[in-house]
């Protein structure tokens, strides 16, 4: 064999694993991001981006913020960090969640739990698999009407139907095959000023936080597609939100660009949304009494203007760069040299996460690519 053939063969690997190192779910991202950026109707909200900007290297792909969770987060709070332990934890401080009615362990205990449900709750509420991932198996039920459950689809669901999916719950068929538990709890009202906006269910934030730092934000408005879901991959709309004051801007529908509602054509970009710092305030508390040093926080704004924190993620998705027309890769990497990895003081916690909520809509306000470029 030829040295120039070992040269080549050795050449190909080298391209085969880098290849490799975005997977295919990445490439997709890539290109919807790509497709997102260079869309000649993309807002003035995209901070002086340019359309033959390397995106690859804003990007935060798969594999990045799986690295970032690992050095960041930790195995140990990977694997015992449920939804009823993170609603305990914030709970404990301080940190508004949205009420627990019951929980189920065992499939022996439905018919009766049901049953109360159907006294009890006529007016709503939510199931959640403890140990689920990616809005999997979670069914918000708008009222019960005789002995019939109605979803906020307007789907009627009979005792049957209820009772499998509760034992799918139960069996593990949303949380990878192990065993779990079926938590209920209340169902948030949506705030007053948010229903225009919404279709068949609440409008919800995702806001990506990086030791105390609000770095990304999102609106998930539900669309007749996701069913009243706020899960992009289902179907609803992802607006990219100004961290400075609020106002959706830029937004993304199935993987393509869109400012307006899917549903009622009404153009939600401009649309600013109320009390915006104390949900920053109320993200950067979650994630700090989270343990989680990056974690993705998703919350409501109730019928009576509280901020409840429906969720904190431990490995947040991708997606929200795509609604921002941004990539959270400079963002990250600028409070990281800002904080050296350092989480709010222990002592003053609430001050200094303060402090760092204002410091990033100060930072927003004046553009990321200008704030970067310093660091």
């Amino acid at each position: 064999m030829s040295e120039r053939t070992v040269y080549a063969g050795k050449l190909w690997v080298r391209r085969a694993k880098r290849r490799m190192r975005i997977k295919l779910s990445d490439r997709k991202r890539l290109k919807s991001f790509k497709r997102v950026m260079n869309d000649k109707s993309a807002s003035r909200a995209t901070n002086g981006w340019g359309r033959n900007r390397d995106v690859r290297r804003e990007f935060l792909t798969l594999d990045d913020r799986n690295k970032l969770i690992k050095s960041g987060n930790g195995n140990q709070d990977l694997r015992n960090f449920t939804k009823l332990e993170i609603k305990e934890r914030l709970f404990s401080a301080g940190i508004p969640v949205p009420l627990t009615y019951m929980t189920i362990t065992d499939t022996s205990e439905i018919p009766e739990r049901m049953e109360f449900l159907m006294k009890t709750f006529r007016g709503g509420f939510v199931i959640k698999p403890n140990d689920g991932h990616s809005g999997r198996g979670i069914l918000a039920i708008k009222k019960v009407v005789g002995r019939r459950f109605i979803t906020m689809s307007d789907e009627a669901w009979d005792e049957g139907r209820l009772y499998l999916h509760l034992d799918r719950i139960l069996k593990g068929r949303f949380s990878r095959g192990r065993t779990d538990i079926a938590i209920i709890e209340e169902r948030i009202d949506q705030h007053a000023k948010l229903r225009g906006i919404a279709i068949n269910g609440l409008v919800d934030f995702r806001l990506i936080v990086s030791n105390g730092y609000p770095v990304m934000a999102m609106a998930r408005l539900p669309t007749r597609r996701s069913r009243g879901k706020g899960n992009l991959h289902r179907g609803a709309l992802g607006m990219g939100v100004s961290l400075h004051d609020g106002t959706l801007t830029s937004g993304v529908y199935m993987e393509k660009p869109a400012s307006k509602h899917p549903d009622t054509g009404m153009l939600v970009s401009g649309f600013k949304i109320p009390g915006w710092q104390k949900i920053l305030l109320t993200g950067a508390r979650a994630q700090f009494f989270s343990s989680l040093k990056y974690a993705g926080v998703d919350m409501v704004v109730d019928i009576h203007g509280n901020i409840k924190v429906l969720e904190v993620n431990r490995r947040p998705g991708l997606a929200i760069q795509l609604a921002n027309k941004a990539g959270l890769r400079k963002r990250l990497d600028y409070v990281d040299k800002l904080v050296n990895g350092s989480q709010p003081d222990q002592e003053n916690g609430f001050e200094s996460i303060k402090a760092r909520v204002e410091f990033v809509m100060e930072t927003d306000k004046s553009g990321w690519d200008k704030n970067g470029d310093q660091t």
